[in-house]
């Protein structure tokens, strides 16, 4: 091919493939945004295909412009980590800062995020009310260049979940699976079942808290009767809709927290080791991010499946930094 044909197939080459190179960009922003952002739903603009020529070249430097513009700014804001963009000639850093302020400076905070509007005409802010503060993605032209999380010193930086594994009591070798789980899982033990009281005891010594599962054998012989087969119950577990006030007057009186799950108002969510399972973890994990906690009852784990399935959704809530803790720590303690 002679020079000056392959000369005009490049240019050919290059006025098809530039708008590609802004579809191409699009994509992997939207898979980075998805592994950075899993845990809400942001929609941004599309991304811009600019009609001058050095837009690519272009941007990088307009995209440090605006990183020293919000470095800057008086937030005292770090870097937490950065991760290389694009493709071709469109290459940029996304960075995902970190700073912790007062809740009082909500409005200084606000400034600074208006006057990186101001910076650049391509600028896009959007805002995403947390638990503990807020998440601003900031875009060019489309694309994502920062993510700035924002903690209020008052609150958590990590939303936290407690889980309760009810129904135990029945399988000694089970429950003490569930019990040596980490993190820190609460127990639900029925009463007057073959191991009630082993599961107890061994869940104390592993501190863990342990709940009384309250059920129709705890109606039929009494609180006082059920809470004698279940040592060191410092809270209770009841189901549904139809729980009288005055059980939950008697469970609070004998100094135990009550976790109600399934009761349309309660902010406890049943969580299935079967079908559902995926709704109700999902379920979870956005009260947990939305309130900053969330508590979810799980059915015993009837066999070793059961409790494999319960390891990977622990595993699932450190991966999307979302701490597992006592149930207790979302009660205060009992009156004397």
């Amino acid at each position: 091919m002679a020079r000056g044909e392959s000369q005009d197939w490049l240019s050919v080459g290059w006025i098809v493939s530039y708008p590609l190179l802004a579809v191409l960009a699009a994509m992997i922003f939207l898979s980075a945004e998805e592994m950075l952002q899993s845990d809400i739903a942001i929609n941004l603009p599309a991304p811009v295909v600019a009609d001058a020529p050095n837009w690519p070249e272009d941007f990088a430097p307009r995209v440090e412009a605006l990183h020293l513009r919000v470095m800057e700014a008086p937030l005292g804001a770090s870097v937490s980590s950065e991760d290389r963009q694009g493709a071709g000639a469109l290459r940029w850093t996304h960075r995902l800062l970190e700073v912790t302020v007062d809740r009082d400076n909500r409005a200084e905070v606000d400034a600074v995020v208006e006057t990186l509007r101001a910076l650049d005409p391509g600028v896009t802010v959007v805002t995403e009310e947390r638990f503990n503060g807020s998440q601003v993605l900031v875009g060019l032209d489309g694309l994502l260049t920062h993510t700035l999380r924002i903690y209020w010193s008052d609150e958590p930086t990590r939303p936290r979940v407690g889980l309760v594994v009810a129904a135990l009591g029945d399988d000694l070798k089970i429950a003490r699976e569930v019990i040596e789980l980490e993190p820190p899982v609460a127990v639900g033990i029925l009463p007057f079942r073959p191991f009630s009281a082993q599961v107890g005891e061994l869940a104390k010594i592993f501190e863990r808290d342990v709940l009384l599962d309250w059920g129709e054998s705890g109606q039929r012989h009494g609180l006082d009767a059920a809470l004698a087969t279940v040592p060191g119950a410092i809270g209770a577990v009841v189901h549904g809709d139809t729980v009288e006030d005055e059980l939950l007057v008697e469970l609070r009186d004998h100094g135990l927290f009550v976790v109600r799950a399934g009761a349309a108002e309660s902010a406890v969510v049943a969580m299935p080791l079967g079908d559902g399972t995926v709704e109700a973890f999902d379920s979870i994990s956005r009260r947990a991010r939305a309130g900053g906690r969330a508590i979810a009852v799980t059915g015993g784990a009837a066999d070793r499946d059961g409790v494999g399935k319960m390891r990977g959704l622990l595993a699932r809530w450190d991966k999307e930094e979302i701490d597992v803790v006592k149930v207790s720590q979302f009660f205060a303690p009992p009156s004397t």
